[in-house]
């Protein structure tokens, strides 16, 4: 080792063993690709978990030691991850600290550089010269995250602040929307026991992920579902799932049903180890299409290559290539499992992606089965039970939450709306000025984001007036020659505007007001003037108007009789326009229309929302088309923030009192033909109104407990199914008559006396 190497890396240790080693501060959150805009929150960090306390209502928790992301608002949701912990502290993780120094939040900060290759969570770090973290920029998947803090406390963070038993979290599973591609080995090696279990685990993994459910399922929430596809390989690679998915080009399914039967399929003959061939077909299928999603591969083998018919070493190339491109969006994982427990672990290494966390060594095949949690949690990415499309934050429930600020630039703003939008395009910053006789405008080069800066008004105004501001009622014009003309002579002098100020005063040069004094003072709306024929004083209705036209000028001889100026009403009686004034424009009036989208947004993506001239805002109801319309047991319904969904029918909501019907003696039951419907179970006992162990006469049933509910077994007497299906769909007598149109009564209700009606005329199901 040279000296130079030594002396730097003593100089590291003696910095890491003073810096801060655990630690609490208020965080700043950006360009993460989670989300949009800034997240502020308190963070508190330890080598083995992470806590922020976002200031929008939202804590998130990353617990390294169980591989689970926690995410708590009024609810928990948790899901599985595979991230590294983030080292925010300087560390054995940074081999190299730079010159580079930066100024953040008033601090000078030195840059280390992560020893991390490939990088997976923190590239580079700033810290202070005690050690102290001032930010992180994270690499990998989530490039160019930065974490930016301040108020750093480096006294050890308590256990108790990481603990969740109290959150009611559920129990974690992979939530994440995905294209899965299974790779086996079924090389002639394997035994058939051993390929038992190999394919039990592949279905078990299967199962581990939440969105991958069914074809309706997908079609019906393509932003949440899981698509999968499984290859097997020994001397040439086959598409399973092909041959059980219609033949689906590439293979990838939906439906588990159609994965699990694939993988059920019969083994068929061995031959030697292909792993080439299976990677080359992997890839293949994984990017049949172009959906927007994670892209992830999971490899099942020993790792030992037998047959180089399609070249590993060009395949294993090609791997990686796809796994460093942040576009293919793809992780490949290897478990390590062979006869004997025997691997080639460089091989599976290079499976994995090189990267030593995404390699699983399992051993033995009788070892699979407890790997399925720690493998589900490598190979699922953080991800909690929601998701949800939206310019702001995630948060549970699939609700978008308004970050801390949206991004803008200098002097803008960027409005935000929670629910399905959040952050908008930003506008330019509206600058209210203090009063109406000043402008306020933005200045780009004050203060972090640009500031508000007001100048005195400049008045329209003409050469035989002054211009005036009122600062309730902004520019107007005092029209008193007295301050326009240098000479002048009441009654003798006027003003010609189409002349410039200072040649535009007149003075009649006979002029018999000269001497003339006459009072100017407004009384009862008039003023008196002297006039120059007569040289006289005389009274002249008073001139109201002050040049503003956003006010209404006038004059009340019976009321003050002088002059007054009230604030002008500009409403236009249109609910769907903002109405203001502005003095320096004519006629001053100004209709603008409302922004119906923003203004009228009820955050709901089932309307439509739009403005109504007379009545406002409307949010027009958008009907959902029918997903699987033929399907009875769906029912199509709209989310406010996921849209329309096929959901399954609440065979329940058909009567309040079914608990009554149903109680030990019958299950509510539902069927892509019959639809809802009451199977009896065997040995029940229910009564002639239906109501299991009831003790009803005939005749005299409460008709409130059974209304809307008809029943699989009459005294008794079990209905068939389609028959019971019938009856709770239509009910009563009407269902009874139906059925025996069909000459279907045989089944069990005919003569009975639950559909015959009584004298007090009462009996429900034979009302129906």
């Amino acid at each position: 080792m040279k000296v130079s190497v030594l002396v730097s890396l003593l100089v590291l240790v003696a910095v890491c063993s003073a810096a801060v080693t655990q630690f609490t501060a208020d965080v700043s959150v950006t360009n993460d690709k989670q989300f949009t805009g800034i997240m502020n929150g308190k963070i508190f960090w330890t080598a083995g978990a992470m806590k922020i306390q976002f200031d929008v209502g939202v804590t998130q928790l990353w617990d390294y030691s169980d591989d689970v992301l926690y995410k708590r608002c009024t609810e928990c949701e948790s899901a599985t991850m595979n991230d590294k912990p983030w080292r925010f502290v300087v560390d054995a993780n940074y081999n190299t600290k730079t010159t580079n120094t930066k100024v953040i939040n008033g601090v000078t900060c030195t840059q280390y550089n992560t020893n991390e290759n490939p990088v997976t969570g923190v590239q580079t770090l700033w810290a202070d010269a005690n050690g102290v973290p001032c930010q992180a920029v994270l690499g990998g998947k989530a490039s160019g995250r930065t974490y930016t803090f301040t108020n750093v406390n480096g006294a050890s963070v308590p256990a108790s602040t990481f603990d969740v038993s109290s959150w009611n979290c559920p129990t974690k599973k992979c939530k994440l929307p995905a294209d899965v591609v299974v790779v086996v080995d079924k090389s002639g090696s394997i035994s058939n026991e051993e390929w038992a279990q190999a394919t039990s685990f592949v279905k078990q993994f299967a199962a581990g992920f939440g969105g991958f459910q069914s074809q309706a399922y997908y079609n019906s929430n393509p932003q949440l579902a899981v698509r999968m596809g499984l290859i097997w390989f020994s001397t040439v690679a086959v598409d399973k799932t092909k041959a059980f998915n219609n033949n689906n080009v590439g293979g990838v399914t939906a439906d588990r049903n159609t994965f699990n039967n694939a993988a059920n399929a019969d083994r068929g003959g061995n031959g030697n180890t292909n792993i080439g061939d299976g990677i080359k077909h992997a890839l293949a299928m994984l990017y049949q299409d172009n959906r927007d999603v994670d892209k992830i591969l999971l490899f099942l083998t020993d790792g030992k290559n037998t047959n180089n018919a399609v070249p590993l070493g060009e395949q294993l190339t090609r791997l990686q290539n796809y796994v460093d491109a942040p576009s293919r969006r793809l992780t490949s994982f290897s478990v390590g499992v062979g006869v004997g427990g025997a691997l080639d672990e460089p091989t599976l290494l290079r499976l994995a992606g090189n990267e030593r966390d995404n390699y699983v060594p399992v051993g033995k095949y009788s070892n699979l089965a407890g790997k399925i949690q720690d493998i589900l949690s490598k190979t699922c990415p953080a991800n909690t039970d929601s998701s949800c499309t939206c310019n702001g934050f995630c948060a549970c429930a699939g609700k978008c939450l308004c970050p801390s600020d949206c991004p803008h630039g200098k002097c803008q703003t960027s409005v935000c709306r929670s629910g399905p939008v959040g952050c908008e395009a930003p506008v330019p910053f509206v600058c209210v000025p203090s009063h109406k006789c000043v402008d306020s405008t933005c200045n780009p080069s004050l203060g972090t984001d640009g500031q508000c800066v007001e100048t005195t008004k400049v008045c329209p105004s003409s050469t035989c007036d002054t211009p005036v501001c009122d600062r309730q009622f902004g520019c107007g014009v005092d029209t008193n020659l007295t301050k326009i003309c240098s000479s002048y002579t009441q009654g003798c002098t006027t003003c010609d505007k189409s002349k410039p100020k200072g040649s535009n005063c007149v003075t009649d040069q006979v002029c018999k007001c000269t001497n003339t004094v006459c009072d100017a003072t407004v009384k009862q709306c008039k003023y008196s003037e002297c006039d120059n024929g007569s040289g006289n004083c005389a009274f002249k209705d008073v001139n109201c108007d002050d040049g503003n036209p956003c006010t209404d000028d006038s004059c009340d001889p019976n009321g003050l009789g002088v002059c007054e100026h009230k604030e002008k009403n500009c409403d236009d009686s249109d609910m769907c326009t903002t109405d203001t004034c502005d003095s320096t424009i004519a006629g001053g009036c100004v209709h603008t229309p409302r922004n119906a989208t923003i203004e009228c947004d009820d955050f709901s993506v089932c309307t439509n929302d739009t403005c109504d001239p007379t009545i406002g805002c409307v949010n027009t109801i958008i009907p959902c088309t029918a997903i699987n319309a033929t399907d009875p047991c769906l029912n199509t319904t709209c989310d406010p923030v996921l849209g329309c969904l096929a959901l399954p029918t609440d065979c329940y909501a058909a009567n309040a009192n079914i608990s009554l019907l149903i109680g030990d003696c019958q299950t509510v039951q539902c069927n892509d033909t019959a639809g809802c419907y009451l199977l009896p179970i065997d040995g029940a006992v229910i009564d002639e109104c239906g109501v299991c162990k009831g003790s009803a006469r005939p005749f005299f049933c409460n008709k409130a407990a059974v209304a809307g509910i008809a029943v699989g077994t009459i005294v008794g007497a079990a209905v068939g199914a389609a028959a019971g299906a019938v009856l709770l769909g239509v009910g009563g007598k009407k269902g009874y008559d139906f059925l025996q149109a069909r000459g279907e009564a045989q089944g069990g209700i005919q003569n009975n006396p639950m559909y015959v009606d009584n004298a007090n005329n009462n009996n429900p199901l034979f009302n129906g």
